[in-house]
C-alpha cells in the first residue's frame, strides 16, 4: 500500500511541476499560431531585418555563425530571444540579435516566434 501511495505522490508532483513549466511559457497555440499572429511576425521579422543573418525565412543563414530557426518550437524561440535580450545567453553573435531585440515585447516575440515555426 505504502509504494502505491508514494507512487501517487510522486505522480501528483510530477503532473503539478507539469503545469507549472507550462504557465510558465503560456503555451496557447491557438493564439500565438494563429494566421493574424504569423503575418506580424513575418513582418516582423522583415522589419528588424532578421533575414540578413537568418535568412529570407529562417532557413538559409548567410553563414555558418547563424543557426538555422525555421520550424523551431515556438517556445524554443522565444525562449531564446528572451534570454538573449535580458543577457543570460551572450555566446555566439548573440550581441547583434540583442541590439535587434531590445525593445521588442513579449508579443512581438511570440509572433516572430510563430512565423519561424510555421515557416517549411
Amino acid at each position: 500500500m505504502k509504494i502505491i501511495t508514494r507512487s501517487f505522490y510522486v505522480f501528483t508532483i510530477i503532473l503539478f511541476a507539469g503545469m507549472i513549466y507550462v504557465h510558465k511559457f503560456d503555451t496557447s497555440f491557438a493564439v500565438k499560431n494563429s494566421q493574424k499572429n504569423i503575418e506580424l511576425g513575418k513582418k516582423l521579422y522583415d522589419q528588424k531585418k532578421c533575414g540578413v543573418c537568418h535568412g529570407y525565412d529562417g532557413s538559409n543563414p548567410t553563414t555558418e555563425n547563424y543557426p538555422r530557426i525555421n520550424r523551431q518550437p515556438i517556445e524554443y524561440i522565444f525562449t531564446q530571444i528572451k534570454d538573449i535580450q535580458s543577457g543570460n545567453r551572450s555566446n555566439g553573435m548573440t550581441i547583434i540579435m540583442k541590439n535587434s531585440m531590445v525593445k521588442s515585447t513579449d508579443s512581438e516575440i511570440q509572433a516572430i516566434s510563430a512565423y519561424l515555426f510555421s515557416v517549411d
